[in-house]
């Protein structure tokens, strides 16, 4: 009878020889790494569509808080962390602004509407008022659809007055809030971020604040922003079809060794296909889950 040292190493060889059919091409598989052909291929999108699945799927409730890491701990470190890069001082977090920020993102999910100003005249300082915040300078940012505070943050600092009111030395406090839900039909997150520096006088007048305006990316940026945002359901399908691409682009360097009925057909680039369409789907999500909204 083998002994349990022999029957644990014949394991690791089946296990290293089935690594090597799968991913390293060579004699033995006709330097055609199994991941690549029909079969692995399949599975490989089986697998993008489950770890897809489970980032879509949408929670019950219309107002709620987000399933992701959005914080207010972890929304003013990558704020403050992008303050110090740019050489101005760490801001505060004030817990009444959190709440004026918490009240204004639940109030855009509830009365469904996307905007600074609500749909029957309600500012953004109608809510600095509710938690009795007095202000000299206050603003305003909002973000949706991102999945991770890293994200929302690298889109706000793509844009001028948002970044401007991320950066601003007027600024001593902010105010986080998160709240997830259906807006105009899609299931998303949305955040408010309020800044402020408090005075011991009445609220000054509308006018006298400053406030950002709606803001927008690029494909390029957005795709950029999209790294940065994306979740671990999504980074794992991408990291999936990433080591796909790395698969098909070794298979595609040892094409003139496939043998000779493959050299002469399309099959000879079949690794560099497979590369170039696998890209085309990381690209894809990215732009399709990795990006969102400011405003």
């Amino acid at each position: 009878m083998p002994s349990t040292k022999h029957k644990s190493r014949g394991i690791h060889k089946k296990a290293a020889r089935g690594l090597l059919h799968t991913f390293i091409p060579h004699k033995g598989n006709g330097y055609r790494p199994h991941l690549i052909r029909p079969l692995g291929l399949l599975l490989v999108l089986a697998a993008v569509l489950v770890l897809q699945f489970l980032a879509m799927t949408p929670k019950v409730g219309s107002v709620k808080a987000p399933a992701t890491d959005f914080s207010h701990q972890s929304l003013l470190n990558e704020t403050n962390k992008v303050r110090r890069q740019h050489g101005a001082p760490l801001i505060n977090l004030n817990t009444d602004l959190s709440t004026a920020a918490r009240l204004k993102a639940q109030d855009m999910l509830v009365r469904q509407y996307w905007a600074h100003v609500a749909p029957d005249g309600t500012t953004p300082w109608y809510w600095f008022r509710e938690v009795n915040y007095r202000y000299d300078f206050a603003a305003e940012n909002l973000a949706k659809g991102f999945q991770t505070p890293l994200g929302v943050v690298a889109a706000w600092m793509d844009s001028e007055e948002h970044r401007n009111n991320m950066l601003s030395r007027d600024y001593q406090d902010v105010g986080f809030g998160v709240a997830e839900g259906t807006l105009n039909g899609e299931q998303t997150t949305v955040v408010v971020a309020m800044y402020g520096s408090p005075i011991g006088d009445p609220v000054l007048s509308d006018s006298e604040v400053l406030a950002t305006t709606e803001g927008g990316m690029n494909p390029i940026t957005r795709f950029g922003v999209g790294l940065q945002s994306l979740g671990p359901f999504t980074l794992g399908s991408i990291a999936l079809l990433s080591l796909t691409i790395l698969v098909g682009l070794l298979a595609h360097a040892y094409r003139d060794k496939l043998p000779a009925p493959m050299r002469k057909s399309w099959k000879r680039h079949h690794g560099l296909y497979t590369a170039i369409l696998t890209a085309g789907l990381v690209a894809m999500l990215i732009l399709l889950y990795g990006g969102g909204q400011i405003l």
